[in-house]
């Protein structure tokens, strides 16, 4: 269970950056909010449509765990024609058409997570040309 008291910013797993009317915010999600029926439309490095589910699209993007919750911070901007499908963090996005605004994640100062801490590329597609072994 939750509390407003001690989350003023806490938000529900079906909220949408479309409920929210600042260009710029931060709210807290909470924990489990994979839902079945509910559909995301975008990619992590595009933006996500503004009527996709705000803590589902953060899984997807990697920017905050369904397990345990967290704290998001959004930027909403014009929207593009088209939302390709991918999946990441075991969610599938779908294929999306235009939506006049659509919304990034903000994290460490940057938009957007870079691919190997968003999950895009995955280990196996990792190579080095040295390896450091600690003793």
């Amino acid at each position: 269970s939750y509390s407003v008291i001690e989350k003023q910013d806490l938000i529900t797993c079906l909220d949408t950056a479309s409920s929210f009317s600042e260009p710029e915010f931060s709210k807290y999600c909470p924990a489990g909010c994979l839902l079945p029926f509910a559909e995301i439309s975008g990619t992590i490095p595009h933006g996500y449509r503004d009527s996709s589910p705000l803590c589902m699209a953060g899984v997807h993007a990697g920017v905050v765990s369904n397990i345990l919750g967290g704290q998001i911070s959004v930027v909403i901007s014009k929207g593009i024609p088209y939302y390709e499908s991918s999946l990441a963090n075991n969610v599938t996005s779908v294929v999306g058409h235009l939506s006049t605004s659509l919304f990034t994640f903000k994290t460490s100062g940057c938009y957007g997570t870079l691919g190997m801490e968003s999950g895009v590329i995955a280990d196996p597609q990792i190579t080095a040309s040295s390896v450091l072994e600690w003793t």
